[in-house]
């Protein structure tokens, strides 16, 4: 929870530096085909912030 809510809380240049870091970093599928290509920034970034969006709202959910 306090990785998720670290990524809630950054400012957007912090969380577009990560994000910058791990696309250098990682390399990933992107787009239809199975091609392997370095993920883009704002895509990485984007993911993130949906998963900590996520994981901070997982107790508010039903089973």
């Amino acid at each position: 929870m306090g990785l998720a809510q670290a990524i809630t809380q950054a400012n957007g240049a912090d969380l577009t530096a990560l994000a910058a870091y791990l696309a250098g970093e990682c390399m990933a599928l992107d787009g239809t085909d199975t091609a392997e290509r370095e993920a883009a920034t704002r895509d990485i970034a984007a993911a993130m912030s949906a998963w900590a969006y996520m994981q901070t709202r997982v107790q508010d959910q039903g089973d």
